[in-house]
């Protein structure tokens, strides 16, 4: 395998053979003209013209070919380059639980972040980056940003859906916004697909518990007291 490898790279190293053949051709010429023989001589500059050219012509193939050599090259070294820095950048965190309990408003997966894990939560979840587990914010927002993935099943109060959901979802208020893609089941009180939002699998609603209501009996019957009439003695 090595052989042809070998042989093609040395056809396009630089050849002298058929400059070295034109100059000599050349002189030939000069020397056959000199004597008067013309016949020979224009035969000679015939061969002259065809050396110079075939050595122009190879030197032009063998720029090209070193060109799109160094280009190729640049090429391959510029993707081992950005697939290094894309496996460099991207953060991959194992086999842990993640529980919101330090009272901050929110928590953030980052885009550069494969979290592999369950994430419990009361308040707002921001999931840039990938997620392989269950997201659990009762009380609290989920939302899945662009580009966010999410393989795992979601319970919340309110989820919004910019990116893609591989699970069952259970949520109050259910929005899917243009980017949004969400994969399984569905159970909702309330759902909103925006154009290009795409829902796939079984969907459910969920009928909310009613309220105790407290019926207050505003009305009293107003009783109007009548004065007695005063006695009428006789005379």
């Amino acid at each position: 395998m090595n052989l042809p490898m070998k042989s093609l790279a040395h056809d396009y190293r630089p050849d002298y053979r058929f400059l070295n053949a034109g100059i000599m051709f050349w002189t030939l010429a000069l020397i056959f003209w000199y004597s008067g023989k013309l016949f020979i001589s224009s035969i000679l500059f015939f061969f002259i013209i065809c050396s110079f050219s075939t050595h122009f012509l190879k030197k032009r193939i063998l720029m090209m070919f070193n060109k799109s050599k160094a280009a190729k090259d640049k090429l391959e070294i510029v993707s081992e380059k950005e697939s290094a820095d894309t496996s460099s950048s991207l953060k991959k965190i194992e086999n842990r639980n993640l529980t919101n309990e330090s009272g901050t408003d929110s928590t953030v997966i980052a885009s550069d972040v494969v979290f592999d894990g369950n994430i419990n939560s009361n308040k707002q979840i921001y999931i840039y980056g990938c997620v392989n587990g269950n997201v659990l914010a009762k009380d609290g927002l989920v939302k899945i940003m662009r580009n966010g993935v999410v393989e795992g099943n979601i319970t919340s109060r309110e989820l919004i859906v910019d990116g893609v959901i591989k699970g069952h979802c259970q949520s109050d208020s259910v929005d899917i916004y243009e980017n949004g893609r969400l994969d399984g089941t569905l159970v909702y009180v309330s759902l909103s697909i925006k154009k290009g939002g795409v829902l796939t699998g079984k969907a459910e609603v969920l009928t909310p518990s009613p309220a105790k209501q407290k019926i207050v009996d505003l009305k009293s019957e107003k009783v109007i007291a009548v004065p007695e009439q005063p006695a009428v003695r006789g005379k």
